[in-house]
């Protein structure tokens, strides 16, 4: 997994500046910005909200993932389950919806959920995320 400077260093080059530019925006030393891009320092709150403010995505910085949430990882099995749901007509998806609940040792929830319509999929190969 990369970490916060490597990814630091990513944003800074996707947006064409150099660690002196990035640093003077962010009213800070090309120093400092090197410490961040090398992980010899972490970067504070005041640090990340001002390269915020000039398009450094610091959720992707802080996590890795461009949603800010880490991307969960799927098994192959639970992969081809999902296409085969997600293309079977709305009948079948209640009913495995249905067959799964009834079978899971886990509480379900006390809202009813409506079944979303999603485009069917032609593929299972999953989208790549932005750093790996």
């Amino acid at each position: 997994m990369s970490s916060i400077g490597f990814r630091l260093r990513k944003e800074r080059e996707r947006l064409g500046h150099s660690q002196s530019e990035l640093a003077e925006l962010a009213s800070t030393t090309r120093k400092t910005q090197f410490n961040y891009e090398t992980d010899a320092r972490r970067p504070d709150a005041d640090y990340l909200a001002a390269v915020a403010a000039v398009g450094i995505d610091v959720l992707f910085v802080l996590t890795g993932s461009p949603e800010g949430v880490p991307p969960v990882l799927l098994t192959d099995e639970e992969k081809e389950l999902l296409l085969h749901f997600r293309n079977a007509p709305d009948a079948v998806r209640r009913a495995a919806v249905g067959a799964l609940l009834s079978a899971s040792p886990v509480p379900t929830p006390l809202v009813k959920r409506k079944l979303s319509t999603r485009p069917k999929l032609t593929t299972g190969a999953p989208r790549s995320v932005k750093g790996e």
